[in-house]
C-alpha cells in the first residue's frame, strides 16, 4: 500500500510521503492518488517528502510521473494549478539538479516555502467572491473628483480601483462585484477591459441620495443578486493596503466569526479625520458571510449612516477584528493623496509598484514617456505614460507626471503632482502642488475644506499629446 496523507487545507492539497514506497512498480497506488486529487480538484498540490531520510529511484520515478501528469491536467483548468515538492533529501536534492529535473520539479525547502510563493498564494483563494464599493462621489477630494470618481483616480500609473483589484488577484480572487455610482460609465468602461477578471457592475442608484450608506448598498446587492451566498470580501476602491488576505480568511474561518474586520496597526491616518477613526473607518477589508449580509438585506431602504461595524453590532452578529502586520490607508482628500504615493514611490508602502521601469533608485518612467538629455531628478519620481520633460527642466522632492504632460525646458516641479495632459511652459516653477490644466490646489491643506483652486500662471492644456518616443536611457537623465 502506498503510505502516504493527503490533507486539503482551503484549496491546497498536501500529500505527504512517510515511507518510500512510492514508485512506477506501484502503478496501482499512483492511480489512486491522482483519482483522488482528481476528486478533489484542489487548486495546488505539494507533496512533502521531509520525512524521508533517502528517495529510491523508484520513488523518484513515482514523483515524476505524478508531476507531469498533474503539469499536463492543469493545461485543461481555466484556473490552472500550482506545483510543489518539499523537503527532499541533500543527496535526492543533488541529483535532481544533476540530471536536470527541477525543470519539472518546483522544489522548496519546506512547505510554509511553497505556501508563500506567488504560484500558490496567487491560487489560494479562487473561487471567493469580492465586491469593491465605488459609487461615492468622493466630495472632500475636489476638484480632483470634478470629472472622474474616485476609483479611477491615478495611482502611479494606474487607478486606484485597479490597484485594490490587483492586490485581491494576489490571492486568486477574480471573481468582483462593483456598484458604479458617480460617473459611473467611466467605472464601467474599465470594468470592459479587464480581461484576468470576472467583473459584474450593478448600479443600485443609492449614491444618488444624500443618505446613502454602506449597509444599505451591500443589503440591496444581497436581496436583488444574492452576491453573498458564502463568505465574501468587501473592499473600498479607495482604501490600499497589503493585508494577507489568505491569513484574514484562515483566522474568519477558524473564529467562524458571522463577518471579519482587517484592521492595520500601521494605519495611515487621513487628514481629513479629527479624531482617532473608529475600527470599521480603519477597515483594510471587511468579510462577511451569508448569515450577516442577510441581516444588512433587512436594511435596503435604511436611511441613516449607519456604519458597517454598527449595523453587523445591532444585529447581534459575532465581529472578529482580524489585526495583522500590515500597511493601510485611506484616501479622502487632497493631502492623502499626494502622501500617500509619495509613499509609495519612496519606500513601497501598500505594496504597489509604479508602473513603468525603474531606471534608477525610486524614479520610474513608463513606457512611452520621453525624457530629455539634461534633464535633472533630485528625489522620488514617476513620470507617466506618453509624458514629456523638456531639455533643462527639473523635477526636486517626490514628484509625479501625469500621463500626456509637457514639462518645458528650465522649468522646475517641485514636489507636486501633475494631472494628465497639463503642459507647464518654459520657466515655470510648481512648488506642493496638485496641478491639473485649469486649476491647482496645494496638496498641504487639501484636507477636505474649500481652498483657493485658480489655476497657476505657466500653465494650460497640453492639447497635442506628446510626441511618444522610448524614454531616453538611463545614461541620459541626470539623476543626483
Amino acid at each position: 500500500m502506498l503510505n502516504c496523507d493527503v490533507n486539503v487545507v482551503g484549496d491546497v492539497a498536501t500529500v505527504t510521503i512517510s515511507q518510500s514506497t512510492f514508485g512506477i512498480s506501484n502503478g496501482f497506488n499512483l492511480e489512486n492518488l491522482m483519482t483522488r486529487l482528481d476528486g478533489l480538484a484542489p487548486n495546488g498540490v505539494i507533496f512533502d517528502v521531509s520525512g524521508l531520510r533517502k528517495i529510491p529511484q523508484a520513488t523518484l520515478g513515482g514523483l515524476l510521473e505524478a508531476f507531469i501528469r498533474l503539469d499536463q491536467a492543469r493545461l485543461f483548468r481555466p484556473s490552472g494549478m500550482a506545483l510543489a515538492l518539499c523537503g527532499v533529501p541533500d543527496k535526492t536534492l543533488k541529483q535532481i539538479l544533476e540530471n536536470g529535473l527541477d525543470r519539472v520539479l518546483p522544489i522548496f525547502a519546506s512547505v510554509s516555502d511553497a505556501l508563500a510563493d506567488q504560484s500558490f498564494k496567487s491560487m489560494r483563494l479562487r473561487g471567493v467572491r469580492s465586491v469593491v464599493l465605488c459609487a461615492s462621489q468622493g466630495a472632500r477630494l475636489a476638484p480632483l473628483t470634478g470629472a472622474m470618481p474616485v476609483g479611477m483616480l491615478d495611482y502611479l500609473g494606474r487607478p486606484m480601483i485597479a490597484r485594490v483589484m490587483e492586490h485581491a488577484a494576489q490571492f486568486g480572487l477574480q471573481d468582483f462585484v462593483l456598484n458604479p455610482g458617480y460617473l459611473g460609465a467611466q467605472i464601467s468602461q474599465f470594468a470592459q477591459t479587464q480581461k484576468r477578471a470576472s467583473i459584474f457592475c450593478v448600479n443600485e442608484q443609492s449614491w444618488q441620495t444624500a443618505l446613502t450608506n454602506d449597509v444599505a448598498t451591500l443589503g440591496r446587492l444581497h436581496a436583488a443578486h444574492d452576491v453573498f451566498h458564502e463568505d465574501t470580501f468587501v473592499f473600498q476602491s479607495n482604501i490600499l493596503s497589503n493585508v494577507d488576505l489568505i491569513a484574514m480568511m484562515e483566522s474568519h474561518r477558524e473564529t467562524g466569526a458571522d463577518a471579519t474586520i482587517a484592521v492595520a496597526p500601521n494605519y495611515w491616518r487621513s487628514a481629513c479625520d479629527l479624531d482617532r477613526p473608529k475600527a470599521e473607518e480603519r477597515a483594510s477589508a471587511i468579510l462577511l458571510s451569508p448569515r450577516a449580509a442577510e441581516a444588512f438585506s433587512r436594511k435596503v431602504n435604511a436611511t441613516d449612516r449607519e456604519s458597517i461595524l454598527s449595523a453587523l453590532r445591532a444585529a447581534h452578529m459575532d465581529v472578529h477584528l482580524f489585526v495583522s502586520d500590515h500597511q493601510s490607508a485611506s484616501i479622502k482628500c487632497g493631502f492623502d493623496y499626494y502622501a500617500c504615493q509619495s509613499q509609495s514611490l519612496e519606500n513601497g508602502a501598500f505594496g504597489i509598484v509604479p508602473v513603468g521601469e525603474q531606471i534608477s533608485p525610486k524614479v520610474w518612467v513608463a513606457k512611452d514617456a520621453s525624457v530629455s538629455r539634461n534633464v535633472a531628478i533630485e528625489g522620488a519620481s514617476f513620470i507617466g505614460d506618453g509624458a514629456k520633460l523638456g531639455r533643462g527642466s527639473m523635477l526636486k522632492g517626490c514628484n509625479l507626471v501625469g500621463e500626456n504632460c509637457v514639462v518645458q525646458s528650465k522649468s522646475v516641479i517641485s514636489n507636486s503632482i501633475l494631472l494628465a495632459q497639463t503642459l507647464v511652459n518654459r520657466n515655470t516653477f510648481v512648488d506642493h502642488m496638485i496641478a491639473a490644466p485649469d486649476w491647482a490646489v496645494s496638496h498641504r491643506f487639501a484636507n477636505g475644506s474649500l481652498q483657493n483652486r485658480a489655476p497657476l500662471e505657466g500653465i494650460s492644456w497640453a492639447r497635442s499629446a506628446a510626441k511618444r518616443n522610448n524614454y531616453s536611457a538611463p545614461s541620459a537623465v541626470k539623476i543626483e
